[in-house]
């Protein structure tokens, strides 16, 4: 098994040999579903190979190593299944979307059919693609169809990017160009990365059931989200019966109590009492209100007007605080594309609530304490391929609150299904869905009310707590993300077992 990620997440949790520990940064959900892909596989004594940009920058800072200690280790350890992309544009770069996207992607489909080529030729030709979205598409997956590799793409969202074909007709091998998706703007051939990785895939990959549904029957036809060459190519794999649901995992790495949280927070008796401790050094940390009653708003999305819903945040946050006394919000994270006046307006907003808004700019570790010292975790999301922000929620004890899209829809389903209940009953936090901001103050309150419910009946919430903080695991653990995706993978490998 060999994957492809622009992002690698954590990989120090997996069985890929010595330099896994060192190689982990900042990173989104894209780099999370990575890593648990690698995780689980692994797990399941798969060899698996990890093909990911080499982000010195930001492997340095998750590792928490100097730069003369990273550079020490790196020179010092061989790693037979983790291959690094390698460019000094990569040098100081945070995250794999930083600098010029397109460059990137060259450098990484490049550099990545040769690793493939140097993977197959140990192996006696074996060899299974996963592609995990746009970067990993392009002309590396046209390299696969022509090599005959079995390649899963894996959308997990609907953004692409495009390659001018004149840069790279050196390094096409024969027969590559014509199973290019080649997109022309202003006369000139530029290869449609998400388009063509969509095309030649063996399987085509989507982390939603309702996100599949809304690309093939012409959802959102109003916006440009969704490409319309990439919506077609889809059409023609599901025709085809060539598409797939592959629902993300949440790796056990992520529960509350293996993190490296001030107190220990897990499912059970202490968890309101540990949320609170945690709640305390949030505040301080944010620059809140030092209160232990306060009912916490979690925002851990990007600040993002395209997906994310941001502007109905800033539309509706100060108006909400004022009304409800008892309730902070927090917002971690950073703006797509460094997009530094999205990043202003929210801090004004903060600035201006006196210490009942604050905002940090993305920290794993921060983030992580927002979920762990929230009561509900929210999010405004116009669309919505998977979404992880729900699930942490949950597992971490917290209610959700989002719009009934995409991925959102279908784990709400899961749960509500799961839990025997009906869709709007409380105990889970709330659906909204009109996207604007009559539904997001909507859906707040409803999950407020709940929270202050709960409040005053101690005995039910600790019952719904725990089973909040308990079944996600089983429908969204590690397991049954491989349950999902082994079937999938020995059908493409010609239904044959995987063997050593």
């Amino acid at each position: 098994m060999i994957i492809l990620s622009p992002e690698p997440g954590d990989l120090s949790k997996t069985k890929m040999g010595p330099l896994a520990p060192y190689i982990s940064g900042m990173t989104g959900g894209l780099g999370l579903v990575a890593a648990a892909q690698g995780k689980g596989l692994t797990e399941r004594d798969i060899d698996a190979h990890f093909v990911t940009l080499n982000l010195p920058t930001a492997f340095r800072s998750g590792s928490g190593k100097s730069e003369k200690e990273w550079i020490e280790q790196r020179h010092s350890i061989h790693s037979e299944f983790i291959h690094l992309v390698t460019s000094p544009k990569f040098l100081h770069y945070k995250g794999a979307y930083d600098g010029n996207p397109v460059e990137t992607a060259v450098i990484f489909q490049h550099q990545a059919m040769e690793i493939v080529k140097r993977i197959r030729s140990q192996n006696k030709g074996r060899a299974i693609v996963i592609g995990n979205d746009w970067m990993s598409g392009g002309f590396f997956s046209a390299y696969c169809n022509l090599r005959k590799i079995p390649y899963l793409h894996l959308v997990h969202n609907s953004h692409t990017a495009y390659i001018p074909l004149d840069s790279v007709r050196d390094i096409l091998r024969p027969g590559m160009e014509r199973r290019l998706y080649l997109v022309y703007r202003d006369g000139k051939p530029f290869i449609g990365c998400q388009e063509t990785g969509a095309k030649n895939a063996t399987k085509l990959g989507f982390v939603g059931a309702r996100f599949l549904y809304e690309t093939v029957h012409d959802y959102f036809l109003d916006r440009k989200f969704i490409p319309g060459d990439f919506r077609n190519e889809t059409k023609i794999k599901y025709n085809l019966e060539q598409t797939v649901v592959l629902p993300n995992g949440i790796s056990p790495d992520m529960y509350p109590e293996n993190q490296n949280l001030p107190v220990r927070l897990e499912p059970g008796e202490g968890a309101v009492v540990a949320k609170k401790k945690i709640l305390s050094e949030f505040q301080n940390y944010m620059g809140l209100q030092q209160n232990p009653d306060a009912i916490l708003l979690f925002w851990p999305s990007r600040l993002d007007g395209t997906q994310k819903g941001i502007e109905l945040f800033w539309n509706v946050a100060q108006h909400f605080v004022n009304y409800n006394p008892d309730v902070q919000i927090a917002l971690v994270g950073d703006a797509p594309g460094g997009d530094a006046e999205a990043e202003r307006i929210t801090g004004r907003i903060a600035c201006a609530s006196e210490g009942k808004i604050a905002y940090s700019k993305m920290s794993n570790y921060w983030s992580i304490m927002g979920y762990a010292a929230a009561d509900v975790v929210f999010g405004a999301s116009l669309y919505e391929p998977f979404g992880q922000i729900d699930v942490l929620g949950w597992l971490y004890g917290a209610l959700s609150v989002n719009r009934n899209t995409g991925g959102y829809h279908d784990k709400w389903l899961e749960l509500t299904h799961e839990f025997g209940d009906n869709i709007n009953d409380p105990g889970k936090g709330a659906l909204f869905n009109d996207y604007d901001c009559n539904g997001l103050e909507w859906g707040l309150n409803e999950a407020v009310k709940q929270v202050r419910y709960y409040g005053e009946h101690p005995g039910e919430w600790a019952v719904q707590q725990h089973k909040l903080m308990t079944v996600p695991r089983k429908l969204w653990g590690l397991d049954k993300m491989m349950d999902n995706y082994i079937p999938e993978l020995i059908e493409l490998n010609g239904g044959k077992p995987f063997t050593p």
